[in-house]
């Protein structure tokens, strides 16, 4: 997917140092969304299922927090 291949980025290009500081720097949710989806390797459903949420409320925060994280790694946190 389109955000996977955006967070590989992300890891190619910074190191661990970086991202856990980036990681650090978000939202509780959106870390925890971050940390389910790419990680734990959890559906977005179930995601949403875990955090009584709906769907579209995982993908947007989701998406945020990869912008936020994006901006934060290309600006060295």
């Amino acid at each position: 997917s389109e955000d996977k291949e955006a967070l590989d980025l992300i890891l190619d290009e910074e190191d661990n140092k970086y991202l856990l500081e980036a990681l650090d720097r978000l939202t509780d949710r959106q870390r925890e969304v971050i940390i389910l989806y790419y990680f734990e390797n959890m559906k977005i459903e179930d995601i949403a299922s875990r955090l009584g949420v709906t769907y579209r409320t995982v993908v947007n925060t989701k998406t945020r927090a990869l912008e936020k994280m994006a901006l934060l790694l290309k600006n060295k946190v």
